[in-house]
């Protein structure tokens, strides 16, 4: 709606340091929050070098589908960084890339007795379509705020934070969505969030200084909607650890109100420090 595109280079330069600074600090805080009563799991290094020797050798398989994978990877992260290297005008969007492997993987053989390919629709159906929709569902809605003129409006009525400082309004912004996807789904609500604070950008005159200022605000709702850990609703991991049977829910918020704090302090100062500077915003 706003006309920016993020590649995924861009993008590592942002989430890559974020990812692992908090690793370290979630590391340490759930070590002292939860203080582990052994220092390892005994016959557990065992236990894992029996499953992977059960998994026996790489197949011709796994190893084609593993190439294929590697090469969309690297296209992703490197194609747009060698265009702007070189000053080509070729377009190859992230859509191309993905098209492009899965044609390969719809085309190249994984027996060549049986005709049987790498993916077959039957397994490509399988795909969580509802996910997928849901997500182009937020585009379409972030498409229609600024046809329609609803950006503009919820703008005006936001235009009263516009005296805030920068950082401010990133806090503000992460700290909203973090807590608020605690209790819904985290797609829903950046799904959700996104379009409005791109409104919000523009209303508060953000994107005076250049349309990709939308990203002062829309990038803290990308990150904070996947930094909350205290519910289950709040990410389908969160879901898969309760599920274990292992983690209740008084333990998840225990711990998980303490990430959620360095999340929204991290989500912050990454936005201000590195994603500022990744994507040319002029303050």
């Amino acid at each position: 709606a706003h006309d920016i595109h993020i590649g995924f280079g861009q993008w590592m330069l942002v989430g890559v340091p974020m990812a692992v600074i908090f690793t370290v600090l979630a590391w340490l805080v759930l070590t002292t929050v939860f203080k582990p009563e052994i220092d390892e799991i005994p016959g557990g290094r065992e236990l894992i070098r029996e499953e992977i020797r059960k998994l026996g050798p790489w197949t011709r398989p796994q190893i084609s589908v593993g190439i294929v994978f590697l090469a969309a990877a690297l296209a992703w992260v490197f194609v747009p960084l060698v265009l702007d290297w070189t000053g080509s005008a070729l377009a190859i969007h992230d859509a191309m890339v993905g098209i492009i492997a899965g044609v390969i993987l719809f085309t190249v053989p994984a027996n060549f007795k049986t005709g049987e390919r790498l993916l077959d629709w039957k397994t490509a159906n399988e795909t969580p379509w509802d996910v997928l929709i849901l997500f182009g569902g937020g585009l379409s809605l972030s498409a229609m705020f600024t046809q329609t003129g609803l950006s503009l409006w919820i703008g005006e009525l936001a235009k009263g934070l516009g005296g805030l400082p920068t950082i401010l309004l990133i806090f503000s912004v992460a700290a909203l969505v973090l807590f608020l996807t605690e209790f819904t789904s985290n797609t829903a609500t950046a799904a959700t969030f996104l379009p409005i604070m791109g409104g919000v950008a523009i209303g508060i005159g953000l994107t005076a200084g250049g349309e990709q200022n939308v990203l002062l605000l829309t990038i803290p709702v990308a990150l904070s909607a996947t930094c909350a850990f205290m519910l289950p609703v709040a990410t389908p991991p969160n879901a898969i650890a309760f599920g274990s049977g292992y983690v209740k829910i008084n333990e998840m918020v225990k711990g998980g109100i303490w990430l959620n704090l360095i999340g929204l302090v991290l989500i912050t100062i990454v936005t201000y420090l590195i994603a500022i500077p990744v994507f040319g915003m002029v303050l």
